[in-house]
């Protein structure tokens, strides 16, 4: 019995551990089978991504390879619609943003002359004009289609004007020249080189670090018109500037001054030596001037126009001008207003002047509680202390001097004016501020071909995404 008992354990034990060994591997194969599943998933996983990785490249190839040629052909072979434009009723050409090495291009693919003739503009105007060098160098502009009588080069991306960057055909009866929001850096007799008909100079708005002597040099003969505005405060600008200016070459036909919004603090005697006698207009309105020195006016008999309003004056001694001056000062010629006026017997020659009616604008007097000039008791003997004002006639001696200017005998040679055919042409400058008529039409075109590139652009980019997602589901589900 016990025997049996025995042997029907064992037996017993051997079957449970045969059952055991089989779960335990049906167990293993399935772990096996669950693992080998995995890495499939995972491989499938890496594929997938792999896949969308490369899907993704090639949308983004097609793109660029659509993209890019329309934006080259609009930005170097259609520069007329993004880059200039050009109105041929008043032959004026605008360019904003262009880079100097494209000028060329752009300008010659407007002018229908080209390259069988010239084709005379009355305004060249360019905005934002990129330089990589920083310096306006010699043949910035190098086309010979055109001429031009007026330039405007607005905002330029430059540091500096070299010396003959205005020498070429483009520039040889150009009569006007504006310079506005650029920095200029020095101004020597070599900056304005090549501009011999030039008779409108205007600096606008630019920072000038040096001006030396002789600076219009190559304008000088017939320069009508300097306009020198709104300069950078950084501009030292000192009396020596502004001799080297107007006082260091003769301007013979030079006829109208505006000099206003600068830091001026004092005008010498010498500072308008060599300017025109027969000068009409002086606007040095809006400055800091403190001093005015004996004789500066003294050589001007034709003034129409003399403003000194808005400076730091707080008196003027009437040798500014001279007694000759003086007496053929015409009606509403002065402006002295907004300045510290301090009134006594000194300046009662300038209530004089006032009354008379040479004295456009009110005055103020600082010194009497900002009392008009005609409401101030200057002294309380006028006729003593004008006497003594009126005999500081030290100047009429000069005044022989006067007549032995050597600069201005070449008054005279103003019939080389005449000569000058495009000089009715310059009235039309005002014009420019007009949008062309025919840039309605370049533009509308550019709008619409730039409506279907942009188009066509969405339209890849929604198809790419759609595909995306729909590769992404299918390798998902596998």
């Amino acid at each position: 019995m016990k025997i049996a008992y025995v042997f029907n354990s064992i037996s017993f034990i051997s079957t449970e551990i045969g059952e055991n060994s089989e779960r335990s591997t049906d167990a293993i194969m399935e772990a096996k089978e669950l693992k080998i599943s995995e890495i499939r998933y995972s491989a499938a996983k890496r594929r997938s991504k792999q896949r969308i990785q490369i899907l993704s490249g090639m949308i983004f190839l097609v793109c660029f390879v659509m993209i890019f040629p329309v934006t080259q052909s609009y930005t170097i072979k259609n520069s007329e619609i993004n880059l200039c434009t050009i109105d041929e009723s008043k032959s004026i050409i605008t360019c904003n943003g262009v880079d100097v090495c494209d000028l060329k291009n752009s300008i010659e693919e407007l002018v229908k002359e080209c390259p069988h003739s010239k084709k005379k503009l009355e305004e060249l105007k360019i905005e934002n004009l990129s330089v990589k060098s920083k310096i306006l160098q010699k043949d910035w502009i190098k086309t010979d289609c055109i001429t031009m009588s007026k330039l405007s080069l607005i905002s330029a991306k430059i540091k500096n004007i070299e010396d003959g960057a205005f020498i070429g055909d483009p520039f040889k009866k150009m009569e006007s020249l504006l310079l506005s929001g650029t920095n200029i850096g020095t101004l020597n007799s070599g900056t304005f080189q090549g501009l011999q008909s030039l008779k409108k100079l205007e600096i606008n708005d630019c920072t000038i670090k040096k001006i030396e002597e002789k600076t219009l040099k190559f304008v000088a003969s017939k320069l009508e018109e300097l306009h020198l505005t709104k300069l950078k405060s950084s501009f030292p600008y000192t009396p020596l500037n502004l001799q080297a200016l107007t006082g260091s070459v003769s301007l013979p036909n030079l006829v109208y001054i505006n000099i206003n919004e600068n830091s001026i603090k004092t005008l010498e005697s010498k500072s308008f030596s060599k300017v025109n006698k027969k000068l009409e207009t002086l606007l040095l309105n809006l400055n800091k001037i403190k001093e005015i020195q004996c004789e500066t006016f003294k050589r001007f008999k034709s003034l129409m126009e003399l403003r000194l309003d808005d400076n730091k004056l707080t008196t003027l001694k009437p040798c500014i001008f001279g007694d000759k001056i003086i007496a053929g000062l015409k009606e509403d010629v002065l402006t002295i207003e907004n300045n510290e006026w301090q009134c006594d017997c000194e300046l009662k020659w300038l209530q004089i002047l006032k009354s008379d009616g040479i004295i456009k604008d009110s005055p103020n007097c600082a010194s009497h509680d900002n009392k008009p000039f005609e409401d101030v008791e200057f002294c309380e003997h006028t006729t003593d202390s004008t006497d003594t004002t009126d005999t500081t006639d030290p100047t009429d001696p000069t005044d022989t001097t006067e007549t032995t200017d050597p600069t201005d005998t070449t008054d005279t040679t103003d019939p080389t004016e005449t000569t000058d055919p495009t000089d009715t042409t310059d009235t039309t400058d005002p014009t420019d501020t007009t949008d062309p008529t025919d840039t309605t039409n370049t533009t509308d075109s550019a709008i619409g071909i730039m409506i279907i590139v942009l188009s066509a652009f969405g339209i890849i980019i929604v198809v790419g995404i759609i595909a995306l997602v729909l590769i992404n589901c299918v390798f998902i589900r596998r």
